[in-house]
This record gives structure tokens, C-alpha cells and sequence, in this order.
């Protein structure tokens, strides 16, 4: 039995620039201006293409996934923009945006019966694990800044009564622990 090949591109796709959006604005359109997937299969039609409700049908998924992506650009660009240059800030944004993302996808995935939900687990736990690491690295480069000035305030000190040499063995060995 020969293999159905899926298109790659939607056939709407494929329109004249000017139609496909035309199209979009119908299918994201709200109230009256939204249009069902056979009025824009009518529309299409009537300027000369062929096209049928099925491939609206598909070129809207595809629409409405796009939608999704530019939305959680935009809420990662909101996240950055307002967090400035915190470091701690994007990431716990970061983490909270792939999580709501992940979510959105594993509900559709579960609608459309493929998950396997042995795996599901193991997805979970390595997102735990991924914050988790993102924590410790910023607990660390905290405790490293804070140790890093105080040997340098303690450096300043000694600074007074030491040859070079003796501050770098005093930094190396405050800082380093190395003697």
C-alpha cells in the first residue's frame, strides 16, 4: 500500500500575497469579520482559485499555530524588557513562560491521543531539573560575587603591608583556597 506524503506548505500558501492576507484578517477576524472556513473557501474561489474548505481548515491550524509563537515572542520580549538586566528575573520569566508553553502543548498533544504518558513523567522531571540547575547557577555567581568582594575588601587591608607577591598568595589563598 503506497505511503500518503503530507505537503510540507499549505496550498493557500502558495496565493498571491495580497489573498493570503485578506484570508488571515477573515480567519482571525472578531465578530462580524470573522469568517467561517467555507465562506473563505467561497471568497478564495470567487477570485479565481482553486481551493476547498478542507485546506482553509488546515491553512488555519497552521494560522493559529503562528499566532501562538508570535504571542509567546512578544511575551518573552514583555519579560525581558521589564526585567531589565536581572539576571534572576528573566530566568524565573523564562521558566514560568516554558511552562505555560509547555503546557499548551502537551494539552494538545494529549487531544490529539499522542503522548505517550510513560514519558510524560520523565518531561516533567527533566523541566525540573533544568530550573533547578538555572537556580544553583545564579545561587552560585551570587555567593562568587559576594566572596569576590569581600577578599577584595580584606585585600584592600593588607594591601598596606605586603609585597605584590604576597597579595596575589593572600588573594589566591582567601579567594581560591589554594596556599
Amino acid at each position: 500500500m503506497a505511503r500518503k506524503v503530507q505537503r510540507s506548505r499549505s496550498r493557500l500558501l502558495k496565493l498571491p500575497a495580497p489573498i493570503v492576507r485578506q484570508v488571515d484578517r477573515m480567519l482571525l477576524g472578531v465578530g462580524e469579520e470573522r469568517k467561517t472556513y467555507q465562506e473563505v473557501a467561497d471568497w478564495i474561489c470567487a477570485q479565481g482559485f482553486q481551493t476547498s474548505k478542507s485546506a482553509v481548515d488546515r491553512y488555519a491550524k497552521y494560522l493559529f499555530a503562528l499566532q501562538k509563537v508570535r504571542l509567546v515572542g512578544e511575551q518573552a520580549q514583555a519579560i525581558i524588557e521589564s526585567a531589565g538586566k536581572d539576571p534572576l528575573k528573566i530566568e524565573e520569566a523564562n521558566v514560568k513562560l516554558a511552562g505555560v508553553v509547555t503546557h499548551e502543548l502537551l494539552l494538545e498533544l494529549m487531544r490529539g491521543g499522542r503522548v505517550d504518558a510513560k514519558r510524560l513523567g520523565r518531561l516533567i522531571g527533566d523541566i525540573t531539573r533544568l530550573q533547578a540547575s538555572s537556580v544553583s547557577r545564579e545561587r552560585l555567581k551570587v555567593d562568587l560575587r559576594k566572596k569576590a568582594e569581600s577578599v577584595a575588601k580584606d585585600a584592600a587591608k593588607e594591601a598596606k603591608n605586603m609585597s605584590k607577591e604576597e597579595l596575589i598568595e593572600f588573594v589566591k589563598e582567601k579567594f581560591y583556597g589554594l596556599a
